[in-house]
Parts: C-alpha cells; sequence; structure tokens
C-alpha cells in the first residue's frame, strides 16, 4: 500500500535527513515540503496526505498551529508524527493527538518502529479498498467484503451479497492491505472475521454465514475443494447442515495456518 507524506520543518539539514531516510520505503511518496503554519495548512488542504511529519518550532510559529488550523476547516486530519528537539512539548503533543513523539536528532530504529505502528493503524483504520479490473478502479466497503478466493495469480473478491470482482492481484497482495478483522485461513482463503459462524479446529473448517444466498460462492469453492469437504460433511451432521443451507459457506482450514487461527480466534 502506497502512503503519501509531507514534512513541516524549517531546517533545511533536518528535512533532507529525513528524506534520505525515507527514501529506503518505496511505500511512502513524499508530496510537499513546508516550512511555515500558512504555507503547511494550505499544502496540506491541497494534497490531503496520509501522514505528515511536524516540527514544533517553525519560522511564523508552532506545529501545533498547524493542526489547530486545520481542525478550523472540519477536515479529516492526517497522522501527524513529531519530530523535534524541544522534548517538553511532548505532553502538548499527546494533547494535540500526535500519533507518535521523537526526539531530535532522530533515531533511525525508533522511525522505523513508528512508520510500522503508522502502517498498523492506518490498514485498521480503512473502510474500504479499491480494487483495479480491466473495467475500471471498484470501491469496496470492508464492511460488505465476506471472502477473497485466490485462482492462481488472480483474486476473486467476493461480497456477502455473492456478487464478485476479479482481479489480477494475489490474494498475498490484498492479505498485506487488509485490517485485522480479515484473517488468511489457507493459501487459497482470506475471510472475514465478522462473518465466522464455526470453526472447528478438529475438521480443520471453518463456516460462514450471510444474509444471502451464496450459493454462487459454493460452486466455485466447492469445485475446488469437493474432495476434501465431502470427507467433512461424511460424518458430521452440523457441517452436513451447514453445507445445505443456502446461506453458509465451508472453508479448509491450512495446515500451515491452525497455530495463526488458534492465536486470533481463541
Amino acid at each position: 500500500m502506497k502512503y503519501s507524506y509531507i514534512i513541516i520543518e524549517d531546517n533545511p539539514k533536518a528535512v533532507e535527513s529525513l528524506k534520505l531516510f525515507l527514501n529506503k520505503y518505496e511505500n511512502f511518496i513524499e508530496v510537499g515540503i513546508s516550512d511555515s503554519v500558512k504555507k503547511s495548512v494550505n499544502l496540506i488542504l491541497e494534497q490531503k496526505p496520509d501522514l505528515v511529519f511536524l516540527d514544533v518550532e517553525i519560522i511564523d510559529g508552532k506545529g501545533f498551529d498547524v493542526i489547530n488550523e486545520l481542525n478550523k476547516q472540519f477536515v479529516k486530519l492526517p497522522v501527524f508524527i513529531m519530530i523535534t528537539s524541544h522534548d517538553h512539548y511532548a505532553k502538548e503533543a499527546l494533547n494535540n493527538e500526535v500519533f507518535y513523539f521523537i526526539s531530535k536528532p532522530f533515531d533511525p530504529d525508533e522511525l522505523e518502529r513508528a512508520l510500522h505502528k503508522f502502517e498498523k493503524f492506518y490498514i485498521n483504520n480503512l473502510k474500504q479498498i479499491s480494487v483495479k479490473t480491466s473495467e475500471g478502479l471498484f470501491k469496496v466497503n470492508l464492511n460488505d467484503l465476506l471472502l477473497i478466493a485466490s485462482d492462481a495469480n488472480y483474486s476473486y473478491i467476493y461480497k456477502t451479497d455473492s456478487s464478485f470482482i476479479y482481479t489480477s492481484k494475489t490474494i498475498k497482495d490484498y492479505f498485506s492491505m487488509l485490517p485485522e478483522k480479515f484473517i488468511r485461513i489457507h493459501k487459497s482463503y482470506i475471510v472475514n472475521k465478522d462473518f465466522i459462524d464455526l470453526v472447528s479446529m478438529k475438521n480443520k473448517c471453518i463456516v460462514l454465514k450471510t444474509n444471502a444466498n451464496i450459493n454462487p460462492i459454493k460452486n466455485f469453492v466447492y469445485e475446488k475443494e469437493s474432495g476434501e469437504i465431502t470427507e467433512l460433511i461424511r460424518n458430521n451432521k452440523v457441517l452436513k447442515q451447514s453445507f445445505e443451507d443456502h446461506q453458509k459457506l465451508i472453508l479448509p482450514i491450512g495446515r500451515t495456518f491452525l497455530d495463526e487461527i488458534k492465536k486470533q480466534l481463541f
């Protein structure tokens, strides 16, 4: 996933040092640099960055003034990482909802931790993802995303109403951009935890449930997993009922994913 950022800093050497560090991260894209309050507010409103690296004391005021001016605009604020040599501003930074506070000269390891924390925060607050196909760009609400199924180097994005989008990205690509409510249960499947109806570690399967008729999804899944699914339901009354229920879907759990499922779901 790509993230845009702006640097607000009036020390050219500090700007170059930060840019040199961030150049190692290809998914972080610089969209502007500013050294004043007014210019910074206008730049943020124009570029709408995901992340802002903010110094406290700049040429015409304080970094906090930037945050205050943006709040007056009633806009969604970007995430702020404050990097400053003035440690006594740490409490004020916390009160202004600064995401992370780093002292100058910055420790590369600490800044890397801040970036990872930002990525996790950003992904877990996503409401939708963009899915590119030959037909165009689709916006998928994550609350409506039931399942992602692998088809070699392609993927089926199945929604809760049984509609689907076929895309050239792999499920590995999608897993890296999804929040924690999505879990990979198999080399071929990612599921939305909100729709898990049953987890059977004994039978190594998960049952998903929606309010829609999901037979179109079953046709795809059971064509791939027919032997394994047939074996699962042979002597299991609950799974047999799930198999026959038009609103339920049985998916196998891959052996290599068992430990992660235990950790997240039990």
